[in-house]
């Protein structure tokens, strides 16, 4: 049997060769088994091996004549069957086959079929194994390459130039493309699973080859988003010959189904028109009717009640408004169902949850509104009640689940439909603690309208609320002061700057000697406020006065600030500035529980500590640092990934306070199931001696109103842009014993937000503007900035008039481009380039080698856009909501996404923009459809001329 299988082999070489698909029947698997059997009984499997291994050898002489036969096959399916058999046959034939493809895909292909039937052979022998993933890159850049070669002509030139139609070239595309993406992110893809609705991914992939894996996303949605910007070029061409071009381009586009995953971002920020919508448009319009009824507030008030009430009611009203805020919700309706727990002995339903998919995703931090539509119709507005409930999050599967807390079956009992019928095996029955058999039971929603809301306003009004009743001597000792708007005249202290300190604070502002004065004085002031122009340097001066009188006084300090970016460019300069003063003491910069919980991996935690306050969250990491570093510190001599000296000091430093043994402590009761209880305790105490070991605590007014704060007590408080906070959110830091406080603020244009019923009653005008307008024997100090370190003069001149400031110095305006002696180079850049970061390319290449700036910076006007953007760009990009305390000599500002409109309305977010260049401000705008931005039309009129 031996010799005749060996007669056969070399028979079929030759059919292999001719007739390649037909030699897997000749040759079954089943065939092979039988005669491997049968060696082993005949005990001549060494023959059989040799037999196999000539096989080989004989393949290896026809192997480029096969291969070459191989690609031309029309069959894909068989063509895979093929090449596994061939594999296991000669082991070489796999090497040859990937050369061959590396050599196909580097030469040109004139037919499509050919084209496309390469790409797609390529893609099954990387899904099923047969080549490695290494050719991905090659191939999308290939895929890129034609696509190019294909659209440009058509695109310049306004119609279809090419031979072949585009149904031809695009029905492939289509497939091909969907094909890449399942292949390299679909359910069993060879990269990554990630599900398109969150494409492109932004966090960590869990993979081997991280770099490899980014690269590969990186390039797909270079790919797509190429399309996606012909699509939007195409548009804009009113050629009747281009039209059916823009439909196939909307074809592919459409195909990639990432419009769903925009369709679910979309419900997750807009609202959608219902009876919520219309319940929160009629409040606020009654609202805003109430508000024009207030007067004016009063300047000096001569009891503190009097102050708490008109101060409450003015801030009720917009606190409501500002509650009743539609772009900040979502409705979820259409994507949930109602899951109760049951217990079935008693048949009572307790606890209650909603259930979600989990592409629509949930913000972490987020509540969830329950509106009767039944009773909308029938109540008047001032009648109705919205249920609004806290919520804790649970990933199961492809669902989330989201339990309503503090929720009885008797708010919501009415609001239930039908009960969706589940499979036995898909109940959740279980015992609960007390014993009792429960289960899980789902309902349909009737009559309601289920909304996510982010929208956390109604705190802001709380804290404010509790500030104001604590107006006393001993919780908050500058409340008359701050009531009646009359300056005591009362020092804190007649202290002078040592003579290491003055050296210290002249090194830092040489180039700034006024600076040197005012924290002279200032450091003495019970209530002090600091006025200079955007660029002035207020932020680096109030960090320096916070270490200064860190070192002073010893006493712990408090920074508010007016947002979370204002308070990381605080922190940013706080560092800086305590290693020029060699101040080693502990700075923490404490964020909302919202906001923290978004710093976290939410896979990584538990949901037994997603019970917890989110801000302890970083314990757990630090518990396993902790016991890493205890067993590196067992072997500190023997193993050579050991500890450094520096490293020892820190944990004794650490060790000292007593801090490692809490957290040991903690770690081990995490593990401990009974002892959760306890282990909550732990949390709150280790972060509580955390607080309580800061030196200088950085975060916001509404921050500084929460938990964590309540029994701390800040005998020095400063308040860096204080012009854009509320006077009442100003009383939240007050409030916590503050004995000194010193605001900083530049009365650029008005940040704080308020409807404009509200106007006459002075609410817009914060607390620092109200204080610095008091003139005579009640004055306050105030100290004024004139040099100006970045902007230009004409955008200074943008600023509020409220406060006149003397004439502003610019030591540095020397530096600012001089367009009218510098070498101009007139560059033409097409209009469609700016949906393309080609565009952004281009300017920084201009900077670069015509100017020699490198230092540039991209502002543009949302986050999703910065994403995409910094996968092509090594510059720093920031979102409008991130530019506050950043600057660059090169600013480029995109007016072109259809997004910026809206947001560009509020003058603050113009002037911001208008304010951080230090050498050019390069304005991208539409040439069809501009945005009007005032503050840059006068900032043109200023100069006399546009550029």
């Amino acid at each position: 049997q031996l010799l005749r299988f060996e007669r056969k082999l070399k028979e079929n070489i030759e059919k292999i060769l001719q007739q390649p698909l037909k030699v897997i029947n000749q040759m079954s698997q089943e065939n092979w088994n039988n005669l491997q059997e049968i060696a082993k009984q005949e005990k001549i499997t060494d023959s059989l091996n040799k037999i196999h291994a000539n096989m080989y050898g004989q393949l290896g002489k026809y192997q480029q004549e096969f291969i070459l036969l191989w690609l031309d096959n029309n069959n894909p399916l068989l063509k895979i069957q093929l090449a596994i058999q061939v594999m296991k046959l000669d082991p070489t034939f796999v090497a040859t086959l990937k050369e061959k493809f590396e050599d196909e895909l580097q030469s040109p292909h004139e037919n499509l079929f050919d084209q496309h039937k390469l790409l797609v052979d390529i893609m099954n022998c990387m899904y099923y194994g047969i080549i490695e993933s290494d050719l991905l890159e090659l191939l999308i850049e290939t895929e890129i390459f034609n696509y190019e070669q294909v659209m440009n002509v058509p695109l310049k030139q306004g119609k279809w130039v090419h031979e072949y139609k585009p149904f031809d070239y695009f029905q492939n595309l289509k497939t091909r493309l969907n094909n890449l993406i399942d292949l390299c992110f679909g359910q069993d893809g060879i990269i990554a699973h990630i599900p398109r609705a969150k494409m492109p991914f932004t966090g960590i992939l869990k993979v081997k080859n991280v770099q490899f894996a980014s690269k590969i996303q990186e390039l797909v949605f270079q790919f797509c988003n190429q399309i996606r910007n012909d699509y939007k070029i195409s548009c804009k061409a009113f050629v009747n010959e281009v039209q059916p071009l823009q439909q196939w381009l909307n074809y592919v586009v459409t195909s990639l189904q990432f419009n769903q995953a925009e369709q679910l971002d979309y419900q997750l920020h807009k609202l959608q028109y219902g009876c919520f919508y219309n319940y929160l448009r009629a409040k606020r319009k009654a609202l805003s009717i109430e508000a024009s009824k207030f007067p004016e507030l009063v300047t000096h008030h001569t009891n503190i009640e009097n102050y708490q009430d008109e101060i409450l009611n003015i801030f009720k009203i917009q606190n409501q408004i500002d509650s009743s805020d539609t772009n900040s919700r979502s409705d979820i309706t259409q994507h949930c169902v109602w899951r109760l727990r049951k217990s079935l002995e008693t048949l009572e339903f307790d606890e209650v949850q909603i259930i979600v998919p989990d592409d629509l995703q949930i913000p972490p931090s987020c509540n969830i509104e329950v509106f009767d539509t039944e009773k909308f119709d029938k109540c008047n507005i001032n009648e109705l009640d919205v249920l609004r409930f806290q919520t804790q999050q649970q990933k199961i599967n492809d669902q989330i689940i989201i339990t309503l807390q503090e929720c009885e079956y008797d708010q919501i009992k009415e609001l239930i439909g039908d009960e969706i019928e589940e499979e036995s095996h898909l109940k959740k029955i279980y015992f609960d603690q007390s014993g009792q058999k429960c289960e899980y039971t789902q309902f349909d929603i009737r009559c309601a309208e289920i909304i996510v809301t982010t929208n956390f306003a109604h705190i802001n009004y709380e804290r404010a609320e509790n500030a104001a009743y604590k107006m006393n001597q001993i919780e908050f000792p500058l409340c008359q002061q701050i009531s009646t708007k009359k300056y005591q005249n009362n020092q804190v202290a007649n202290e002078k700057l040592p003579v290491d300190v003055a050296k210290q604070v002249f090194d830092l502002f040489k180039d700034s000697h006024e600076k040197l004065d005012i924290i002279q004085k200032v450091i003495n002031d019970q209530i002090g406020i600091i006025y200079g122009p955007t660029g002035s340097g207020k932020t680096r001066l109030l960090a320096a006065v916070s270490l200064i009188l860190k070192k002073l006084r010893g006493e712990k300090i408090l920074i508010c600030c007016a947002d979370n970016a204002s308070a990381d460019a605080m922190i940013l300069q706080l560092v800086e500035v305590s290693d020029l003063f060699g101040d080693d003491d502990s700075i923490l910069r404490v964020y909302s529980s919202s906001k923290t919980d978004q710093l976290f991996d939410q896979d990584y935690l538990s949901e037994k500590l997603k019970q917890h306050e989110p801000h302890h969250l970083c314990l757990q990491k630090l518990a396993v640092h902790l016991q890493n570093v205890k067993k590196v510190k067992q072997d500190f001599v023997v193993k050579k990934q050991k500890l450094s000296l520096a490293d020892l000091q820190i944990l004794q430093q650490h060790s000292e306070k007593g801090l490692p043994m809490k957290v040991s402590h903690l770690y081990e009761s995490r593990e401990n199931q009974s002892g959760m209880r306890n282990s909550r305790a732990v949390y709150s105490e280790i972060f509580s001696e955390i607080m309580q070991n800061a030196g200088i605590i950085v975060t916001t007014c509404s921050v500084a109103g929460d938990n964590r704060f309540k029994s701390m007590n800040f005998p020095i408080c400063l308040i860096d842009d204080a012009s854009a906070i509320p006077e009442p959110m100003t009383l939240i830091p007050l409030s916590l014993g503050v004995q000194q406080v010193i605001f900083s603020t530049s009365f650029k244009l008005h940040k704080i937000r308020y409807v404009k019923e509200l106007d006459k009653t002075t609410f817009g005008v914060s607390l620092p503007e109200k204080l610095g307008q008091i003139k005579g024997e009640f004055a306050f100090p105030k100290y004024q900035l004139t040099q100006q370190f970045r902007c230009a003069k004409d955008v200074c001149l943008l600023e509020s008039k409220i406060c006149i400031p003397p004439p502003v110095n610019f030591p540095y305006k020397s530096e600012f481009l001089n367009l009218n002696e510098a070498k101009v180079i007139q560059y033409r850049v097409d209009e469609n380039l700016y949906y393309d970061s080609n565009c952004f390319q281009q300017i920084i290449d201009i900077c670069n080698n015509d100017y020699g700036i490198f230092d540039i910076m991209i502002i543009v006007p949302s986050i999703d856009e910065k994403k995409n953007l910094q996968y092509r760009s090594s510059v720093k990009i920031c979102s409008l909501s991130e530019i506050t305390g950043h600057e660059a000599d090169v600013v480029i500002l995109s007016l072109i996404s259809k997004e910026i409109a809206y947001q560009f309305e509020k003058e603050q977010v113009q002037f911001k923009c208008m304010s951080r260049h230090r050498k050019a401000l390069i304005v991208l705008n539409s040439k069809t459809n501009p945005v009007q931005i005032n503050c840059l039309n006068q900032y043109m009129a200023n100069q006399g001329k546009i550029k």
